[in-house]
């Protein structure tokens, strides 16, 4: 497994959680790219990690791409002979309004790469429901909100959803991630601006008429009430997720937190 970050984590943070849950966290590899040292502790490649120990626990080993932008760590997760990864996950992107035309060529190459290459990349479609695009002026634009490099045809765009479970901790209901109007936050989609849509979307049973690639592809739990148990002590982490608390456990969602529990999934189904 491969995770493409722009922070760090602290590994006591993780074995916290681990050792919590009666896991075993995978051997962890860190590759800072284009910078000189790891990156400082934050939420991010925290949860990612957290969520991997819990989800794929007997992973061979989990590669972290560090860097000050994504496009780097990208080509050199995709490049990498001697640890070329079978699942990547990144839970990072903008709106496509927001991306340079020579940035998406460069980055979508790289994924296209990793696709022929036999990698699945999952990637996380964001978590401002309908309204995360917006104009120099900050005013939300009236277009569905697809993110880049979710929006790629040669990734797995992964939603959000919440849960309803039973005694026996069975799934009973499934339903988009909405926290409106009582919490802030929901699941992003939306049909590209940037990309046709590619074959595998062009299935009758579809029922969709318009010319564009449309994300999400699949989703998973993201609502952030109940949300995923989660242990950081960064103050990256205090600051975004628990403002004036002393950090530690606290609960925390989004489509970052479902992207890489689908990878997780993956690289089971690859291993078996």
């Amino acid at each position: 497994m491969a995770l493409i970050e722009i922070d760090g984590f602290d590994p006591a943070d993780v074995a916290a959680f681990a050792d919590c849950f009666g896991r075993t966290v995978p051997p962890i590899a860190v590759h800072p790219v284009g910078i000189p040292q790891p990156l400082p502790a934050g939420p991010e490649t925290t949860l990612d990690l957290q969520v991997l120990a819990a989800a794929a626990p007997g992973l061979e080993a989990i590669d972290v791409y560090q860097g000050d932008s994504i496009l780097m760590p990208i080509a050199a997760a995709v490049t990498s002979a001697r640890r070329h990864p079978d699942v990547i996950s990144m839970s990072l992107g903008g709106c496509e309004n927001e991306q340079t035309a020579v940035g998406v060529r460069i980055v979508n190459s790289l994924l296209m790469l990793a696709a022929g290459s036999g990698t699945t990349t999952l990637v996380s479609s964001g978590d401002e429901g309908s309204s995360g695009c917006t104009n120099a002026e900050g005013a939300v634009l009236p277009v569905l909100a697809a993110e880049f490099p979710a929006t790629s045809p040669y990734v797995t765009a992964v939603g959000g959803t919440n849960l309803e479970l039973d005694a026996d901790n069975a799934i009973v209901d499934e339903w988009v991630w909405n926290g409106s109007p009582r919490n802030t936050g929901a699941g992003s989609g939306g049909q590209s601006l940037l990309f046709a849509r590619p074959w595998w979307q062009r299935a009758g049973t579809l029922n969709v008429t318009h010319p564009n690639r449309t994300v999400p592809d699949v989703a998973a739990l993201a609502d952030t009430g109940p949300g995923y148990a989660y242990y950081c002590t960064a103050p990256a982490c205090v600051e975004r997720l628990d403002p004036g608390g002393a950090g530690g456990w606290m609960t925390v969602g989004g489509t970052s937190a479902a992207a890489p529990l689908v990878a997780g999934g993956i690289a089971l189904a690859d291993e078996a």
